[in-house]
């Protein structure tokens, strides 16, 4: 399908329904019904192909996860465990061999994080030996929240009885789409967004023009009509966990612009971290916190220079390139 029929089709709104990412799984389910009473009649989507759509996975799909994938929820059952470990005069690698590791631990799925609900004892074991862990998932997020913020559950599958039974669907398959100021279309090596947002496309002209490292690289930007921005930029990697709640901990204390720009109330934070390094205890080093403090420093000193504002500098705006540097790639109004 050409690129331009593909962005006729996503920016037909006459439907009142937004495009939605439509997967083989959820398409197979569709198309048994034939009607979308029927379809609700039916009990509607599964809930496990509800939950990949929305996140990749269903609960029954994941037996086993890393450690490092693993947030913790509950920091007083962590710090018991530590306390007890250094209560048994062993080390933690010996504390760590004498787990039982072969009962799951139970984790909850929400807002794109796994958290420990229970089994602390066996995480700490499982991450001193760099071993994956068995575990219950339980996912607490509601997939249809995800997928289409403003649609209830009726609405939602009527819409979705729509694309399907029009044939729309083919185009959003694999795609990933943002609904809050336009969609974003995966075209493999890179995401071709199209954007209500004039700030992020006049940003986009000023990092075609002056790039920076720290910011996604754009290859074009350009009106696509009177109501949309095309704007043309590489992919890049998620956060992992612990670097999300790293950059969190640190947007916490130094959030704003002008703190980040301040020498002496940077430096002093930092000293802060360095004094108290249980604030970071089993997300990363003090180096790995330095090294996103410097990034997030050259984002907002870049900005400045360039006269512009960083709206919304959060984890979830934040991935990293394939050489591991990080950058903002979400530089709308917020």
């Amino acid at each position: 399908m050409r690129l331009n029929t593909l962005y006729t089709q996503i920016l037909n709104e006459g439907t009142g329904c937004p495009v939605l990412k439509v997967t083989k799984q959820i398409q197979s389910e569709v198309i048994r019904f034939k009607s979308d009473e029927d379809l609700l009649r039916g009990g509607g989507i599964s809930i496990e192909a509800l939950d990949r759509a929305a996140h990749g996975f269903s609960e029954g799909d994941i037996k086993t996860i890393h450690p490092s994938k693993l947030s913790i929820k509950w920091k007083e059952d962590h710090e018991n465990v530590m306390w007890e470990i250094k209560k048994s005069g062993m080390n933690i690698t010996q504390w760590s061999k004498q787990i039982n590791l072969n009962e799951p631990i139970d984790v909850s799925f929400k807002n794109g994080k796994f958290f420990i609900e229970d089994g602390h004892h066996r995480y700490v074991a499982a991450k001193t030996l760099n071993v994956e862990l068995n575990c219950n998932l339980e996912i607490k997020e509601n997939p249809i929240r995800v997928l289409a913020p403003t649609l209830g559950y009726d609405e939602f599958h009527r819409c979705l009885y729509k694309q399907v039974s029009s044939g729309v669907s083919e185009i959003v398959e694999g795609s990933k789409i943002k609904t809050n100021r336009g969609y974003l279309i995966d075209n493999g090596d890179k995401y071709t967004k199209l954007t209500t947002d004039k700030i992020e496309y006049e940003n986009a002209l000023r990092l075609i023009n002056n790039p920076n490292k720290h910011f996604v690289k754009y290859y074009s930007a350009k009106p696509h009509n009177e109501k949309y921005y095309e704007l043309v930029m590489d992919k890049l990697n998620p956060l992992s966990d612990n670097d999300s709640d790293i950059v969190d901990m640190i947007q916490q204390s130094l959030g704003l612009q002008e703190y980040m720009l301040d020498s002496a109330k940077r430096n002093s934070i930092i000293n802060e971290f360095k004094r108290n390094p249980e604030w970071y205890e089993g997300l990363g080093s003090i180096q790995d916190v330095l090294k996103i403090i410097n990034s997030i420093y050259q984002m907002y000193l870049y900005a400045k220079n360039n006269t512009f504002s960083l709206f919304d500098l959060r984890a979830q705006n934040l991935g990293r390139t394939n050489e591991g540097i990080l950058v903002h790639f979400d530089l709308g109004s917020g």
